[in-house]
């Protein structure tokens, strides 16, 4: 049995209090990887402590952080103490938590700081592509000057899209059709980067889709080929993650070049999530997430093994079958909402509310849950997540919570 150290960004109050309205898909997934570590070892989870008094986070031992405490100090101190830390967290900020676990003398459950620094960031992952001759939509890279972004968009003739080089869920990024939106397609990527630089990418149509893959520090498996829902909005509105069906099939070369992106990045140890598109029966890679990713947390609910174990252990080697298909879908609010307790959803395994509902409200058009919903047909599926949304969309119309 081993010891784990789990911790999430926003959840674990890496990111202050601000950052909490990020949380909804990161508590998600620490919620989900706890659980599952739990069947087969012994999970410590960091915790901001009023997230854990709203809506606790189950594991073997919480280690709660209060907003007066440094978390970076907090996981300096207690790394080595665990066989490994798994951490999740944005393509901003994964690269320090990595640094200070390998620093501190812990064993990050995942890729080493060198290959997650460069899955982190977008231009430098297109480079290492590039040079393994594994396909991806041409890029180009820019300061925020408009008369050099004007420059470096004629490397790449329009429809092209404008990305923060350090983004994650779509957060800051516009299909741009017109050249003459340049300017506002920059300030939408500036505003959603610590970098002093963005990138400017073919666009390429096809069909969304990722893959959830696991690596024993030696080989990778591939445990499942999804589609993903993405809303890809010019630079005056908000592109947006809204979900995904898991498994798909989809016709084309895809798992070979998913493996040979993986041994071109190094990134053979932890989970792993890619993005890509399909078109013309070849996937195009966009993003590396050496990280557990959203799609872990339907992905868990249909298949007959323990992801984390199979990394744990190093046998990736194992059958792995699909119980039906998992959808995941996220509800955004219609109006202001603030609740007083969350108590409702706590042991759900198929609905989890965003923190901030109960914590200072959400506005309207913020996310307020992310529901998954898994049966054996897709047409079933999709017919649960819907009774799901009703539930949650009922329950927060209620006239008995505050809605001010």
């Amino acid at each position: 049995m081993a010891s784990i150290l789990a911790l999430e960004y926003a959840t674990s109050s890496f990111s202050g209090w601000e950052g909490f309205r990020a949380a909804m898909e990161g508590y998600a997934m620490l919620k989900c990887i706890s659980r599952d570590i739990r069947l087969k070892h012994s999970v410590t989870v960091m915790v901001s402590s009023e997230i854990q008094n709203i809506y606790p986070i189950e594991a073997d031992r919480i280690i709660l952080v209060s907003k007066h405490e440094n978390p970076y100090i907090i996981l300096k101190k207690l790394a080595s103490q665990f066989d490994y830390v798994i951490a999740i967290a944005p393509a901003q900020k994964l690269p320090e938590i990595i640094r200070i676990v390998e620093k501190a003398g812990g064993k990050s459950l995942g890729p080493c700081l060198k290959t997650v620094r460069t899955c982190s960031n977008k231009y430098l992952l297109y480079k290492e592509l590039r040079k393994g001759n594994i396909p991806t939509p041409k890029t180009s890279r820019s300061t925020f000057k408009l008369e050099e972004a004007l420059i470096k968009a004629k490397e790449i003739n329009p429809p092209f899209v404008v990305k923060p080089v350090d983004g994650v869920g779509c957060i800051g990024v516009s299909l741009v059709n017109d050249v003459n939106d340049m300017g506002k397609a920059i300030i939408k990527a500036k505003s959603n980067t610590l970098k002093n630089y963005f990138i400017i990418q073919e666009f390429i149509n096809g069909v969304n889709a990722s893959a959830c893959i696991i690596g024993n520090g030696l080989n990778v498996k591939i445990l499942s080929i999804n589609l993903q829902y993405i809303d890809l909005k010019t630079p005056d509105r908000e592109s947006s993650y809204n979900g995904g069906l898991i498994p798909t099939k989809l016709n084309g070369n895809i798992s070979s070049i998913l493996i040979e992106t993986m041994r071109t990045l190094k990134c053979l140890y932890g989970f792993i999530g890619v993005d890509f598109i399909i078109s013309n029966n070849t996937p195009y890679i966009t993003d590396v997430n050496p990280r557990i990713t959203t799609s872990y947390i339907g992905l868990r609910k249909i298949v007959n093994v323990n992801i984390p174990d199979m990394i744990i252990s190093g046998n990736i080697d194992v059958d792995v079958k699909y119980n039906g298909y998992s959808i995941i879908k996220k509800i955004k609010a219609n109006k202001r909402i603030r609740v007083k307790t969350l108590d409702k959803f706590i042991d759900k395994d198929n609905i989890f509310i965003n923190p901030m509902v109960a914590l200072s409200g959400v506005e309207k058009g913020e996310e307020i849950a992310l529901i998954t919903a898994n049966n054996l047909t897709v047409e079933k599926a999709r017919s649960e997540v819907e009774k799901l949304k009703l539930e949650v969309e009922n329950y927060f119309s209620s006239k008995s919570f505050i809605n001010t």
